[in-house]
């Protein structure tokens, strides 16, 4: 017999990625695809890479580890350097020991890049796409440097930039985080040295509320 739930999950995966494409392309982002498979893990450290030993069945090449990308971030941003973007990626990605009852180690990343704009211009993006994807689902508004995502059972989740002390702030129900900007590592880190990021926390919010396997 089918499983309708997965029938279902995969139906709403499917409608996801259109919308998400469909907003990216109408705002001129291209898309890209890097490979999975890279000679060397990210300097991130507080994510573990999976590693894979390649053994080569012809004379080309050596014996070597190569390692699951855990991101696209290091592929992408060298296409950035020769001239390319908007861009964007939709693909796995893979986190040696990320496993939780909301968390896989193997997920689904969209990873996108506007040159040449602040942080507010890319949460504007990041809002559109929401909006996108489902606005019966997930209800996106903003007012200022306030960014409300409306999640099921009328559980908000509220991003606020604080440009005073370069920081942007989020909240769900009774948590909170604050994020500061970490130029070595290109991506908005907790301040309090949990290594948490703060797309990979949004991904993490969505999913657990809205059933939306994605991270942003």
């Amino acid at each position: 017999m089918p499983d309708r739930k997965r029938l279902s999950a995969a139906a709403i995966r499917q409608t996801m990625y259109a919308a998400l494409r469909r907003n990216l392309g109408s705002a001129g982002f291209a898309e890209v695809e890097t490979p999975l498979l890279v000679p060397a893990p990210g300097m991130e450290p507080y994510i573990t890479a999976c590693e894979v030993e390649f053994h080569p069945e012809t004379d080309v090449g050596s014996p070597r580890t190569l390692y699951l990308h855990t991101s696209p971030e290091y592929a992408m941003k060298r296409l950035l350097a020769d001239g390319m973007g908007p861009i964007f990626q939709i693909c796995k990605v893979f986190r040696n020991g990320e496993v939780s009852p909301a968390h896989n180690p193997e997920f689904t990343l969209l990873e996108f890049y506007r040159p040449h704009a602040d942080y507010a211009r890319i949460m504007e993006d990041l809002e559109d796409a929401l909006a996108e994807v489902d606005p019966d689902l997930v209800e996106v508004t903003s007012t200022g440097d306030v960014v409300n995502l409306m999640l099921p059972n009328g559980i908000r989740c509220v991003l606020n930039t604080q440009r005073p002390v370069h920081q942007v702030w989020m909240a769900v129900k009774d948590q909170a985080w604050h994020f500061s900007w970490d130029a070595a590592a290109g991506r908005w880190i907790d301040d309090r040295g949990r290594g948490i990021e703060l797309m990979a926390k949004l991904h993490e919010i969505v999913q657990q509320f809205a059933g939306l396997d994605v991270a942003f």
